[in-house]
């Protein structure tokens, strides 16, 4: 072989040689790739379930805190989230050794974080670091989790959830089990949640049917409110919590168990715009079934974050009755054995005042308290057939020595207004009352008006004029709250009454009839009705305008008796997204 011959055999075998090399370090390096990016998977995947971990534990804590801060309001009072948005008392953030704050070293506030190891028996698995953030209506909880070492993982998931209060008075309108198939008739314009319990056998009867010009909001504004209810914005200052003037997102529901909507004319469920920062779609319709539960025709129009649904609880809430229903249920929250009447009888005769009337004969209870009126004193404000106790025109005062029992009604003849003043529960028996027109009632204080049927007689209430708060730094509903609770009917007059400046009637509290409410033309209530059947005219045929508006907060600030209600609150907790970044 030539010496040329020689180098280019070397030449080619030092090529072929490189060649190799190349090949053996290609695939060494790609070796050491693969094997980094199966080690970086792997502990991506163990960093991505520590933070699943946490996420879980706190989500799981988030639900257990809502259900503790509903199951004991009191201890949360002090609580200014109580008027957060929808209700929502997480936006306080999570009160987790239960001491009634939430600014311990253990808890969770808004934008707060906390951190936490994971640990097996003889080594750290890796931490986590859950931070709370709120939105409004809802929280965004996001965990981030890690694993130890130079060539540790991380990753980040996050959820956004919402608790809100489903019981019977987070509601502006809760009815069912009324006398009629009418469960709510009419023009009613109603700015927040509905509540409809229909009747478990005809779960396909209409239970709204509209033709004219039902309404139902999911904001209001300062001036919106005041052109409803016809106050100025001062007045609405001195009535109402600041908190409740203006309410950018009700997270109004409309939810039907057993029963269908159906919505002709020119009826609307939400709106389809709203000023900034305002929210003008209902939250969603969750009625009957779901599948064709609601129908329009008309202009009628349906404006919701989300489709229509089926009713989405677990269980429907029971229509509350004083006494237990067909199926023995009873709804005394201290006392599950005892119907709702006698523990509201109970507390009226150990911390109240009953007032009972037997065909002529008027007596007071309990007896051995020494009222300051007698039963001939009351004989003069109670008169007719039926026996109706007026709040008019005569001033009465039936307190016990020290005023922590009975009632006081003063009436100014200048100025047209009375005051009442009620200490705990007034339990009226065999009696209707009259709140009469020609007149401003002013109420002081928590306090309920209980009007019962007896031997027949009785329990009805007729609002004729304005109830409201106290004014004067006291508002409603941290301060006033009525609760009015009618054991048959409830009538709200409207435009029918007389001798006010104004043909807007207003009533604030909280109104229950275990048969039938009328809130006729011009009539405006403030808080929350619980009743039957709901109705625009005293035919529950025509269809008037008539006003209710959902004041939030109250809720957590209940008149005595109906804080004793086992369906006061109900917990929802929705988890609306999920996912890993």
């Amino acid at each position: 072989m030539s010496t040329h011959q020689r180098g280019v055999a070397l030449i080619t075998t030092l090529a072929v040689v490189v060649v190799v090399a190349l090949l053996v370090f290609g695939a060494m390096f790609t070796t050491q790739i693969e094997r980094a990016n199966a080690r970086n998977d792997l502990t991506t995947t163990q960093a991505e379930y520590i933070a699943r971990a946490g996420l879980q534990k706190y989500k799981t804590a988030t639900f257990q805190a809502f259900n503790f801060y509903l199951a004991n309001p009191a201890l949360y009072a002090g609580i200014t989230s109580r008027y957060a948005q929808c209700g929502n008392l997480l936006a306080a953030g999570l009160d987790l050794d239960r001491d009634g704050t939430t600014d311990g070293p253990g808890d969770l506030r808004d934008n707060g974080s906390r951190t936490e190891v994971l640990r097996d028996v003889s080594s750290v698995l890796g931490q986590y670091t859950v931070s709370y953030h709120v939105n409004g209506a809802t929280i965004l909880l996001r965990s981030v989790g890690s694993t130890p070492g130079a060539f540790g993982g991380k990753a980040t998931v996050q959820t956004v959830v919402q608790g809100q209060n489903a019981g019977v008075f987070s509601n502006a309108l809760f009815a069912g089990g009324g006398a009629t198939n009418r469960y709510v008739n009419g023009g009613a314009n109603i700015w927040g949640s509905v509540y409809i319990q229909g009747d478990p056998a005809q779960p396909t009867q209409n239970v709204v049917q509209s033709n004219g010009n039902f309404t139902m909001k999911n904001h209001y504004t300062n001036a919106q409110l005041a052109s409803v209810t016809g106050l100025s914005s001062s007045q609405l200052a001195s009535y109402l919590k600041l908190e409740a003037t203006e309410q950018k997102d009700l997270c109004a529901r409309l939810r039907v168990a057993y029963g269908r909507v159906e919505l002709g004319g020119s009826s609307l469920i939400g709106e389809a715009t709203a000023p900034d920062g305002f929210q003008g779609r209902v939250q969603s319709l969750n009625v009957g079934t779901g599948v064709n539960s609601v129908t329009t025709s008309g202009s009628a129009t349906v404006n919701a974050q989300a489709p229509t649904g089926a009713f989405d609880l677990s269980q429907p809430i029971n229509f509350p009755v004083l006494d237990a229903d067909g199926s023995g249920r009873t709804y005394c929250k201290s006392d599950p054995t005892r119907t709702w009447r006698q523990c509201l009888q109970s507390d009226a005769e150990s911390r109240g005042m009953v007032i009972d009337v037997t065909g002529s004969t008027v007596s007071m209870l309990p007896a051995s308290v020494n009222f300051s009126c007698t039963p001939g004193r009351l004989s003069s404000v109670i008169s007719g057939t039926p026996p109706t106790l007026t709040f008019g025109t005569s001033s009465i005062s039936c307190t016990s020595p020290d005023r922590t029992r009975g009632f006081t009604y003063s009436y100014n003849s200048g100025t047209k207004q009375g005051t009442l003043t009620i200490a705990g529960i007034l339990d009226l028996r065999g009696l209707n009352v009259y709140m009469q027109e020609d007149m401003v009632v002013r109420y002081q204080g928590k306090s309920t008006l209980l009007v019962e049927r007896k031997n027949g007689v009785g329990g009805n209430v007729t609002v004729d004029g304005n109830v409201l708060p106290g004014g004067g730094g006291r508002t409603f509903p941290d301060a006033d709250v009525l609760g009015v609770l009618a054991e048959n009917d409830l009538l709200f007059t409207g435009d029918n009454q007389n001798g006010l400046p104004t043909s807007q009637q207003i009533a604030v509290g909280l109104f229950y009839a275990g048969n039938q409410t009328t809130v006729a033309q011009g009539g405006r209530v403030l808080g929350n009705i619980t009743t039957g059947t709901f109705c625009t005219s005293s035919n529950c045929n025509a269809g008037q305008s008539a006003q209710i508006i959902q004041v939030p907060g109250l809720e957590y600030n209940l008149p005595p008796g109906f804080d004793n209600l086992r369906s006061d609150t109900l917990a929802t907790y929705r988890v609306l997204s999920y996912e890993r970044r």
